[in-house]
């Protein structure tokens, strides 16, 4: 049957591995019911080309022929989207998804078709039932030039990554609260609204719109833009943090707020990741450094890399009013950046521009769109605001990539990536020795190491001290620098001078989320915990989407009222998260919270309904050999292999399975090292992390003992 649109073989081809279909018949059910779909969202019957017979047909083992050619002439085109589907190898990655991208691009319509509401969609309409792998992730936003938008059919429970049944619309255990029939008519909806676009009709704003990066206004001067755009489709990453403490509705929304969401990578090169995301990140910075702006985080706005959203909803979560988004591609010494702003609530474009540069212009490329974001929003600047912007971190672009790539691995926080980060800074001092920032980034990484148990403090805290001193002779005016030399004094149990430093960076850059955990922090464990909880408010108003901000705010309410916390966590819980980890997260501290508030009962329940054995286990009959067993394993492995072992973190591991007395063995150790992360135990949220209760004796006596660590004018007892 010939497709709705003249010059097309079929409306939908349908690719998918024989093997994911053999198990359950999972996609001949699929496309069935998609069928049924179809049929009542269109008035005309809409033609599919599904290979349902893997013995007949087309069939991995065969070549590309005109009779494949003929069939892959089709208007949208939908990969089952799986944990094997991503294989070069294979049929239909090769001969369909490969073959449908190039043969699209250069058909008539192209792949990416403007919708009649301006956006555009792809005509891949990617539908996934497995979540990815890395690898798998990357090898297919490599082949479309975008980030994936996929329209999910996946259960996910704890250990649980399978596609989602026709019949499970109200699934018990779904982390992702999935609805089989609502994910179908999106891919319907989303099949109507391109082939209604095509058609020059108009369609009922259904308030999802989805594009990849901004269609830009052309240079005098420049080459043939490229237009990025994104696939029309919903997607699961709904709201990972929606601000609801205290019943707020969201974030006051400001006149002059800015959310920078990630630029997009459109270098061939996959490995380019960190240049684009080193790029969103300078572009924030910039953008911070004038007063009149409110600007999110970059550790907030980050999520939306791999749970993207409607320009709409980035503005409501993010309480902005503006956002700006864009792309990079890099080539050999040339690089091309767009961007665009848009207003968030009605979805106008205000500004757009795209620069065809060489690379050694890539910081005066920063500055204009700073200044002329902040002309678009008459945000009028000082004369110092106008100094920094035109600041250049470094005159050498290998010192510049070097410290991008230290700054990339070091955010990924684990051991091995940080020592990388650490061998980056290095290289990118070497290269330039004036270049503060890498400092900065170096000083950052030996603190993190530090406080993290991957390296002895003594001898990593004495390095950090010159490095910060250095950065702040090259750049006093620094915020950032100021946030990591109080982090230094707060490692050296110096809380007094740690407090300065941290106001003082916050009153010259109030943008900084981490900085407002590391000061409420500080509050908390100096017995101030109004204050703490206040500023933990603070924070979450700059980033709302920061999993430890909210988390240590929880902790705090809990300590002041347990009530008050069990409630708060309950309406998070109620919100529906992109990522199924962060919603689990919430129901272990929803659990503890009712296991110290004397509700065992409901304890166990919400353990047992997550599927947390360990906690059930202990709960029951605070047995938790196994788990016991496996933490002196783990360490005892790590010592082997002559790794820095931290005490401090033996003992909390220990504190976490319910070993109360090889918890505090591993503490006094910890104190006898002075151990960086020791204040830890001063914070009254402490025992809503680990498993021992905040009255026991020997836990008291130890908050004695670190207070004495601690310059700071401690009360009278």
């Amino acid at each position: 049957m010939a497709s709705l649109i003249p010059g097309f073989e079929y409306d939908i081809f349908v690719s998918y591995r024989h093997k994911d279909n053999k198990y359950d018949g999972w996609v001949t059910e699929f496309v069935a019911n998609l069928k049924k779909e179809l049929e009542a969202t269109f008035k005309e019957e809409v033609s599919v080309y599904f290979d349902e017979n893997p013995h007949d047909g087309l069939l991995e083992t065969h070549n590309v022929d005109k009779s494949l050619q003929q069939k892959l002439k089709c208007l949208v085109f939908i990969p089952i989207v799986s944990q094997t589907y991503c294989d070069p190898k294979s049929f239909a990655w090769q001969h369909e998804f490969c073959a449908f991208n190039r043969l699209a691009k250069e058909d008539h319509l192209g792949r990416d078709i403007k919708l009649s509401n301006g956006n555009y969609a792809s005509r891949i309409l990617s539908i996934k039932i497995h979540s990815l792998d890395p690898r798998d992730k990357a090898l297919i936003e490599n082949e479309l030039g975008e980030i994936l938008r996929s329209i999910d059919f996946i259960f996910k429970s704890s250990g649980v990554n399978r596609p989602l049944r026709a019949n499970e619309d109200h699934p018990k255990n779904n982390i992702n609260n999935t609805f089989y029939r609502d994910q179908l008519n999106k891919v319907a909806n989303a099949i109507k609204e391109i082939i209604s676009s095509v058609r020059g009709e108009e369609v009922e704003e259904t308030g999802e719109t989805f594009t990849t990066a901004p269609v830009v206004k052309k240079k005098e001067g420049n080459h043939k833009l490229v237009i990025i755009s994104l696939i029309s489709i919903f997607t699961l990453a709904l709201a990972w943090w929606i601000y609801t403490s205290y019943n707020k509705p969201g974030p006051e929304i400001l006149d002059k707020s800015v959310a920078v969401l990630p630029f997009v990578n459109m270098s061939s090169d996959p490995e380019q990741e960190y240049f684009s995301t080193g790029l969103t990140e300078d572009i924030i910075t910039q953008l911070a450094k004038i007063s009149a702006f409110k600007v999110i985080s970059r550790t907030s706005v980050m999520q939306y890399k791999q749970f993207p959203k409607p320009v709409k909803d980035v503005g409501r979560e993010m309480g902005v009013a503006f956002v700006l988004e864009g792309s990079v591609q890099r080539s050999g010494d040339q690089v091309r950046i767009t961007a665009q702003l848009i207003h968030a609530a009605t979805d106008e474009h205000l500004w757009a521009e795209s620069y065809d540069r060489p690379i050694k212009d890539i910081f005066s490329i920063q500055r204009e769109v700073a200044t002329a974001i902040a002309s678009v929003l008459k945000a009028t600047l000082t004369a110092h605001e106008t100094t920094q912007l035109s600041k250049t971190k470094t005159s050498d672009l290998r010192a510049y990539d070097s410290y991008l790539r230290g700054k990339y691995a070091m955010e990924i926080r684990s051991k091995l990536d940080m020592y990388r980060a650490k061998s980056f800074f290095e290289q990118a001092i070497e290269l330039d020795p004036s270049f503060a920032p890498a400092y900065s980034g170096l000083a950052d990484v030996h603190l993190l190491l530090s406080i993290r148990g991957y390296a002895n403090p003594r001898i990593f805290l004495a390095l950090t001290k010159t490095y910060l001193d250095k950065a702040l002779e090259l750049d006093p005016a620094s915020a950032e620098v100021h946030a990591s030399l109080g982090f230094w004094h707060y490692q050296n149990f110096d809380f007094k001078a740690a407090e300065i430093q941290f106001r003082k960076s916050l009153e010259m850059n109030p943008n900084q989320d981490n900085v407002y955990n590391w000061l409420a922090e500080l509050l908390e464990q100096t017995d101030r915990n109004a204050e703490a909880l206040e500023l933990y408010k603070q924070g979450i108003e700059v980033n709302p989407s920061f999993a430890i901000l909210r988390g240590n705010m929880l902790n705090v309410l809990f300590a002041l009222n347990p009530e008050a916390a069990i409630h708060q966590t309950k309406v998070m819980l109620d919100s529906t998260f992109s990522d199924p980890e962060q919603k689990f997260f919430y129901l272990i501290a929803l659990s503890k919270y009712y296991f110290f508030s004397g509700s065992r009962e409901d304890a166990v329940r919400i353990a047992t309904d997550a599927g947390i054995g360990e906690l059930v286990r202990f709960y029951k009959d605070s047995n938790n050999d196994e788990l016991i067993k496996e933490v002196k394993e783990k360490y005892s492995a790590a010592a082997r292999g002559g790794e820095y072992v931290s005490p401090f973190f033996i003992g909390f591991d220990y504190a976490m399975a319910g070993a109360r007395d090889l918890a505090m063995e591993n503490f006094e150790k910890a104190l006898e090292l002075k151990e960086p992360v020791l204040p830890l135990l001063l914070s009254k949220g402490f025992h809503s992390s680990a498993l021992i209760p905040e009255d026991d004796p020997e836990l008291i006596v130890m908050r004695k003992k670190i207070k004495k660590l601690i310059k700071y004018d401690w009360p009278q007892e």
